[in-house]
């Protein structure tokens, strides 16, 4: 029996599988898994978790409330730059620009918050897409001061090309650079993020992981560990599948204080 046939099968017998991380999670009526399902589950788990993958992928994941909140303001507000902040990095010493574009593209690969695409139906959803390549520019510069001029221009640039969060990545990064200034060459690297996908809060922690992943690679060309699938088990919670049912629960909850 094929992992596919299998889940069919759990399925007709109303047990519903789901992925939590690495482990594959089962809700079962009574007496529907029978010992010998349950062995035979263990056994495809791997192939099974997969496919779970794969589906859920494909049909997309509910917005977060707040996440909606953006997209329709969006919506309201085609090209606003409300939800729009940026971050910069200035770095200093060696660097491998090669290196930092890999470490860029596995931070996205294990965070798929990241590289989100949201539809523009009725009903948004989101679904992760490919990562995103860091772009590259360079600034005409003598010295330190037109090199900070030059930046604050780019990122202007950077704002006023607004995000289509349909089609765009939500963090977009630009490495930066001015070959020359006093025999040194100045570098920067510039991201534009939408506040769907990260905020304030997140930057110091995007910047860390960042850092590490860098690190890694230098040492001895593998990622770190990669973090549980936060996305994804958020989207299976009750508050992200029904708000309205949520916001009254706290409201509720709250009544009175």
């Amino acid at each position: 029996m094929t992992a596919a046939e299998l889940l069919q099968r759990a399925r007709d017998q109303g047990i519903r599988l789901s992925a939590r991380g690495d482990a594959l999670h089962y809700e079962a009526p009574p007496g529907a898994l029978s010992a010998a399902l349950r062995d035979e589950l263990k056994s495809h788990k791997r192939a099974l978790l997969t496919l779970l993958a794969r589906e859920a992928q494909e049909r997309g994941y509910p917005l977060s409330a707040a996440q909606f909140s953006f997209w329709l303001l969006e919506r309201m507000n085609p090209g606003s730059r409300a939800a729009l902040e940026q971050f910069l990095l200035r770095l200093r010493g060696p660097l491998d620009e090669q290196r930092l574009a890999e470490a860029w593209l596995e931070l996205q690969r294990r965070y798929p918050v990241m590289r989100i695409r949201i539809d523009a139906a009725e009903s948004p959803r989101q679904r992760p897409g490919p990562p995103a390549p860091i772009g590259r520019r360079e600034v005409a510069a003598s010295d330190a001061v037109e090199f900070a001029q030059g930046l604050n221009r780019l990122a202007e640039d950077e704002l006023a090309r607004g995000m289509d969060l349909g089609r765009d990545a939500p963090l977009r990064a630009v490495l930066v650079r001015a070959p020359d200034i006093d025999g040194l060459a100045e570098r920067a690297l510039l991201v534009t993020a939408h506040h769907s996908a990260a905020d304030g809060l997140t930057v110091r922690l995007l910047q860390a992981e960042l850092a590490a992943i860098y690190a890694a690679l230098a040492q001895d060309g593998r990622p770190p560990p990669v973090a549980p699938d936060y996305l994804t088990r958020y989207t299976e919670t009750p508050a992200a599948n029904d708000p309205v049912a949520s916001l009254a629960y706290w409201r509720q909850q709250l009544d009175g204080m």
